[in-house]
């Protein structure tokens, strides 16, 4: 029997040409947790427009306001409880600042408050602000999960539990029972909905964008290539696709490589254009509009008299609804305080001030108007004006003064222009005739305005 042979097997040699080349980056959308907060967080742009947003809102310093059974105000209680709240271990202004700028980022803002005997008196001594982040893991064993965002909140028979991770070293969770939960109550959400969720992916664009615009900058000094190989070798003593991967991993301006007789280089001829800046100037548009209340007001086209005061008063609006929850969320401290120390029948008040953002052409042009058109009285004239009401005295008490006093100094070549209704001396005739011709003239423009205006309210 024939011994049996061996098929022969050619060694095959590798054809064609391959390109080889680093993988790019690209943009996907992130799945939104804790950690994805947490880096949106530090962008500096979203910082920027969050930061505006707080010194719009906390212009002015709060008062606190105790009243007793009978609706008096007690001015001492007050007092004590300024005090307490301005020790140097609570803070309560800066603690509501941090507290709304967390809710804005996390959705709630949890504290430990801290109290302490004082002879006879129960008194805050510290208000511990919490980082929400330490609230993001949940025990291995607790099921339901109750926040996507904050796991570590959860309930229980009832109960709100907090568990908290002490540090990225530390994963041990650990139950905290002295903690003080701050949110938005218009949020149905356990630990409330974070406000920043609708731009985070946003956020992580602009950042992409960013990295691509600075990746980019970079290849047009270290420009980016791909390294054409024909008929590739692969023996034990070569590696052409080896060889072509050391090339690309070690490219840069203080490297320098020898190609082989089967090696060539491909560049990509990338320039730097403004594509990128565009891009990002475009997602930070989208961002600022929705840190701006007003924007919601805003409708294409112009209208008569422009909307700068309808965008104002949704604006005040906007902010007193904002000083509103934070008010009654820090309430709970002042009228725990109250209980405990057997206030009966007390209720104490936060009332966060507001800055007058003084009046605008627009209510003068208003004012002005009104006057001419005899459709505002004098008080609804002094309103447009920023003014208080007068009763009917005082209204009298003040036509007396201004028709006595001097009329007010006005710069050289601008006339004398006094208030509504005064004269700086008694007219003669001709000036009497061409005053009521100007005025004819006035209140025929000032009809023509007022209808305008009826019209576009009839069509808005």
């Amino acid at each position: 029997m024939p011994a049996k042979v061996k098929a022969k097997v050619d060694q095959s040699a590798e054809e064609g040409a391959v390109y080889i080349a680093a993988s790019g980056a690209y943009y996907s959308k992130p799945q939104i947790d804790a950690k994805k907060i947490y880096d949106s967080i530090q962008n500096n742009y979203l910082a920027d427009q969050v930061g505006k947003l707080r010194s719009q809102i906390f212009t002015e310093r709060f008062d606190i306001e105790v009243r007793d059974p009978d609706g008096g105000i007690d001015e001492e209680l007050q007092a004590r409880l300024r005090a307490m709240c301005d020790a140097k271990d609570v803070k309560l202004w800066s603690c509501m600042q941090q507290a709304w700028e967390d809710v804005w980022y996390w959705g709630c803002a949890p504290f430990n408050p801290v109290w302490e005997a004082q002879g006879a008196e129960k008194v805050l001594v510290k208000l511990r602000r919490l980082p929400p982040y330490s609230f993001a893991y949940s025990p291995m064993d607790m099921r339901p999960v109750y926040s996507e965002i904050l796991q570590g909140i959860s309930l229980n028979a009832g109960e709100v539990e907090f568990y908290q991770t002490p540090s990225e070293l530390n994963f041990v969770q650990v139950q905290l029972r002295n903690v003080l939960l701050m949110k938005d109550p218009t949020s149905t959400e356990l630990a409330g909905t974070s406000k920043i969720l609708p731009i985070v992916p946003l956020i992580s664009m602009l950042d992409f964008c960013w990295q691509a615009q600075m990746q980019k900058v970079n290849r047009v000094g270290a420009p980016t290539l791909f390294v054409k190989v024909t008929n590739p070798v692969k023996n034990a003593n070569r590696d052409d696709i080896a060889y072509a991967n050391t090339i690309l991993k070690n490219w840069g301006k203080g490297t320098a490589y020898q190609l082989r007789e089967n090696m060539e280089i491909v560049e990509l001829n990338i320039t730097d254009n403004e594509a990128a800046l565009a891009t990002i100037d475009a997602l930070k548009v989208r961002i600022k509009e929705f840190f701006s209340p007003s924007e919601l007001f805003k409708k294409e086209g112009s209208t008569l008299g422009g909307n700068a005061a309808a965008e104002k008063e949704l604006f005040d609006s906007w902010v007193e609804g904002q000083h509103q929850w934070i008010e009654d969320q820090f309430e709970q401290l002042l009228q725990q305080y109250l209980d405990v120390n057997a206030f009966e029948g007390y209720t104490a008040h936060i009332i966060i001030g507001s800055q007058n953002v003084g009046v605008g052409d627009l209510e003068v042009k208003q004012a002005q108007v009104g006057y001419l058109t005899r459709s505002l009285t004098k008080n609804e004239i002094r309103e447009k004006l920023g003014a208080p009401n007068l009763s009917d005295e005082e209204l009298a008490t003040l036509m007396d003064e201004y028709a006595k006093a001097a009329p007010p100094a006005q710069p050289p070549g601008q006339g004398t222009q006094l208030p509504f209704g005064f004269k700086e001396h008694r007219p003669g005739r001709d000036e009497l005739d061409l005053e009521a011709e100007l005025q004819k003239a006035y209140d025929e423009a000032a009809q023509k305005v007022t209808e305008a205006l009826r019209n576009e309210e009839g069509t808005g």
